[in-house]
């Protein structure tokens, strides 16, 4: 079996303390844009996000101290205007911090740090939707060393990214928070125009004129709570029906493992630090219990997270699984 790394979520230093301490081989994350609450170069809100380089050059000293990568995230999915003149200087005080990688989707800023001459390795973030082989010949040309795999992507897709003559990794899903529809690239996110909250200090706010852009993260339909009845039982519940749903896959890491993807992706950036420490050191432990081949002890542990675990309550409920639909659907995630 082929050595698999965990990719974990951090959203401040003493987060990356406990996802390394408690098995992380990477870990990955943003920094906020000053005077911006709602938006960032990393597709989170500022809550999501280191407060500022100065944090970031803490973290990666930690980390190269114990022989683990920083992978710094610019993948929000499209590069707006308004936002350009803020790239530069974000880009030149990542690099001066020595991240390891940069995760990137939109093209453009794909351009830039060549126009840039940044040396720093791309990782292909999952907005850039890379599903086949033609895909990855095309960022092959550029300095890529990793591609994200869509979170909707199968066993099967995943083998034949895997597969590819460019020497570029894979990297796959495996736990967190995803969308039901269309990772992404969501038409939702200009729906609603109404701005109530007003940021007097941020460039943004001066720059973009309809004020929509600076408040996406706090507007999107899918984020809302709905009031719902049963029409069956008539009872009445506060629901989050548009759904963006948990996911995970510890049922399924024998398969996943077999595809030989060289990295397993935890979503969760605005997670607690509790979360962001527990979740991969779960996953250390069963990925540890596998290449051991104790396939005995993997079933013990997983039957145990499952019972003790909330979290995996309602996931195991409603069979909201991450790789289960290879038995149904090929191209289709089964979404309850």
């Amino acid at each position: 079996m082929k050595p698999v790394s965990i990719n974990a979520p951090v959203s401040s230093f003493e987060a990356a303390r406990k996802a390394i301490g408690a098995g992380a081989n990477e870990i990955y994350c943003g920094v906020r844009l000053k005077g911006i609450k709602h938006v960032t170069f990393n597709g989170r809100p500022s809550y999501g996000s280191l407060i500022d380089f100065a944090e970031l050059t803490k973290v990666t000293e930690y980390a190269h101290a114990r022989n683990r990568k920083v992978n710094f995230v610019l993948n929000l999915p499209f590069m707006a205007d308004i936002l350009e003149i803020l790239a530069k200087p974000h880009i030149r005080q990542a690099v001066k911090s020595e991240v390891d990688s940069f995760i990137v989707a939109d093209l453009g800023l794909i351009l830039l740090l060549e126009q840039m001459k940044v040396k720093t390795p791309i990782h292909i973030g999952s907005f850039a939707t890379v599903r086949n082989q033609e895909a990855m010949s095309f960022y092959s040309q550029f300095n890529v060393a990793r591609v994200v795999a869509p979170p909707d992507t199968t066993l099967k897709e995943l083998s034949s990214l895997v597969n590819n003559p460019y020497n570029i990794e894979i990297e796959a899903f495996i736990h967190g928070q995803g969308c039901s529809n269309v990772n992404g690239n969501c038409y939702l996110s200009h729906s609603y125009k109404k701005q109530s909250v007003e940021f007097p200090d941020d460039p943004l706010w001066k720059l973009d004129s309809d004020k929509s852009f600076v408040s996406i993260g706090i507007r999107n339909p899918c984020m809302f709570t709905f009031q719902m009845e049963d029409w069956k039982s008539g009872e009445k519940m506060n629901l989050n029906c548009l759904n963006s749903f948990p996911f995970c896959s510890v049922c399924y890491l024998p398969d996943l493992l077999k595809t030989n993807v060289s990295v397993l992706k935890i979503e969760g950036r605005c997670q607690p630090i509790e979360y962001q420490e527990r979740v991969p050191g779960e996953y250390a432990a069963l990925i540890k219990l596998l290449e051991s081949d104790d396939i005995k002890g993997y079933e013990k542990y997983l039957e145990n997270l499952k019972r003790t675990t909330p979290e995996l309550h309602g996931v195991c409920r409603l069979k909201k699984c991450f790789y289960e639909r290879e038995g149904i659907d090929e191209s289709v995630s089964t979404v309850y």
